[in-house]
């Protein structure tokens, strides 16, 4: 008989630290003692840099008009991401982080360079979102001349949040930005041609679209057909153009050529994707 006197006695004593410690727990927790667990009974109010809209790839190649003066520009936007406006004013410190740029480099293939403090400075390193507000701007003072021809490209990182109960975003806390000047094909465009489904036959298309600067040579826009697709367009010395595209491999069709004309400012490019299946376009761009 004394055996299951153990064992009972056992299971009671189990039971009795497990409540025991579960009420010190619920206590600690209740009480904010425990960090990672404590209760608030508010969500954490989340500040963060937006570059891009839907994107946690946080990377924004913009375009200026090119200038031999010097320009002060909002180019980060700082944003509280709460559904309620900013209930004081967040002031929000934010760094210049070279190294995002240079991993950037490394995983892309890119040769985005630095900018030296000589051509650009940084206006406001503290960002203040005003109170009722959800977004500020870090600006920054740039010489547009001083960047032609030129990839350049700058990483920010969000270092601190001066007002407690504020937090960085775990996702959006850094960011890069690349700089361009506006080239010559930069512009609105209408967009016409044919896709060629390999069953379906042909879909015309006709629409406006613009093509934004990402380089001295090349700009790029949603004028993949009619699909609402990013296509990246490369003018390259003879006129000849390479196309890259943004969510598949685009490849230049048999016997033809992909060319711009500088005289009426006009692209035809001749080109299908999916190899298994081809989707064959031609199209023809001719800026407004």
């Amino acid at each position: 008989m004394k055996l299951p006197f153990i064992k009972s006695s056992l299971v009671v004593s189990s039971l009795l630290a497990i409540i025991a410690s579960g009420c010190l727990k619920d206590e600690a927790y209740d009480n904010g003692e425990i960090q990672s667990l404590r209760n608030t009974g508010v969500s954490p109010k989340v500040v963060e840099i937006k570059l891009t809209a839907a994107s946690t790839r946080n990377f924004l190649s913009i375009a200026y008009d090119n200038s031999a003066n010097d320009t002060t520009v909002e180019l980060v936007p700082i944003n509280l991401a709460t559904a309620d406006p900013a209930p004081q004013d967040i002031n929000v410190t934010v760094a210049l982080d070279s190294q995002l740029v240079l991993t950037y480099n490394a995983d892309k293939g890119t040769s985005y360079e630095i900018p030296s403090a000589s051509i650009f400075t940084v206006v406001n390193p503290v960002v203040t979102i005003p109170a009722g507000s959800h977004t500020a701007f870090l600006k920054v003072k740039i010489n547009p001349s001083n960047y032609l021809g030129k990839a350049y490209a700058v990483g920010f990182t969000i270092s601190s949040i001066a007002e407690a109960g504020f937090v960085v975003s775990g996702n959006n806390k850094n960011g890069i930005v690349a700089i361009n000047i506006k080239n010559q094909y930069d512009g609105n465009y209408h967009v016409f041609g044919t896709r060629v489904h390999p069953v379906l036959g042909p879909f015309p298309f006709d629409y406006n679209a613009d093509l934004n600067t990402t380089g001295e040579f090349s700009n790029n826009g949603l004028v993949l057909a009619d699909l609402g697709e990013g296509l990246t367009i490369t003018v390259n010395p003879d006129n000849t153009v390479s196309l890259t595209g943004d969510a598949r491999e685009v490849i230049l069709s048999a016997g033809k050529e992909n060319k711009y004309d500088p005289a009426t400012k006009t692209f035809t490019l001749n080109y299908y994707y999916n190899t298994a299946a081809p989707r064959v376009i031609t199209e023809t761009l001719v800026k407004n």
